[in-house]
């Protein structure tokens, strides 16, 4: 019995209705790109300028200039980290707890292998998908930039944005799937991890409104990567890729010391 195979087999479909959302995300927003690119930058900017910062908080906009390709990007790729987090926590949270959700642990713990076998093949199982799914967004991205703005270039801004949607969904991924894994009541990995990102988004706006909010960044997660920072330095923060790293190892070392050792529900 091939898990990995089988794991890949059950998430196709999920992988292709996200990635009509990416589609229809970056579509969507690059087509209104199209009458700021040709519009008067100045007045665009005041107009943006004279907004509270609490909704330019909300949408991501602080510190992006949006009448810029690279800026205006930026705002689209802070909705896809959000879409990002939730496939990954959903899938994190899911490709182990459906084993003790469908009644189907029993027949798959009975079969000659050790529980950490299982925990291996449905965790590369889910890296492929995210892998899927940033290889998705990146490849739509760069279609339809050059279709939008065919004279621009932002091919290394964008590369960064996607190493860091990585880095973000590996670290969201492992931790619900160690949730999962070290929980008794394993289906409230999802929830936990949901209200987690929610948090984490509102101390994201919370982080953009008010003055000396450095020391809240290491907390938020949405923040080691702030698009503004990776536009204007060209580079991810070493401390923040340490930090996605040390959640990562966090997560999988929930799953592979406490699953093995709890009772399943079966």
């Amino acid at each position: 019995m091939n898990l990995f195979l089988h794991e890949m087999k059950q998430y196709w479909k999920y992988l292709m209705f996200w990635g009509l959302g990416i589609i229809a995300m970056v579509a969507g927003g690059m087509g209104k790109f199209t009458a700021l690119y040709d519009a008067n930058d100045t007045s665009i900017t005041d107009v943006f300028n004279q907004m509270p910062k609490a909704f330019l908080a909300m949408f991501g906009m602080v510190n992006l200039e949006v009448t810029s390709l690279s800026g205006f990007y930026g705002v689209i790729n802070f909705y896809l980290v959000i879409m990002g987090a939730i496939f990954a926590i959903i899938l994190g949270a899911g490709i182990l707890a459906k084993e003790e959700r469908d009644k189907t642990a029993e027949f798959l713990m009975v079969k000659p292998v050790t529980r950490t076998w299982v925990l291996v093949q449905k965790l590369c199982a889910g890296i492929i998908y995210i892998l899927a799914f940033v290889g998705i967004d990146y490849a739509v991205s760069i279609a339809i930039i050059a279709k939008v703005a065919p004279n621009e270039n932002i091919n290394t801004e964008l590369f960064l944005m996607m190493l860091g949607l990585v880095l973000v969904m590996f670290a969201f991924y492992c931790v619900s799937f160690g949730l999962s894994g070290a929980l008794k009541n394993n289906t409230k990995a999802s929830m936990i991890m949901i209200s987690v990102m929610g948090a984490s988004y509102l101390g994201t706006v919370v982080y953009d409104m008010i003055e000396n909010s450095e020391w809240m960044r290491p907390f938020l997660i949405f923040k080691y990567f702030p698009n503004d920072e990776v536009i204007r330095n060209l580079s991810l923060d070493p401390m923040y890729i340490g930090l996605c790293i040390l959640w990562i190892m966090i997560g999988l070392a929930l799953a592979f010391v406490r699953f093995p050792r709890r009772d399943l529900h079966i």
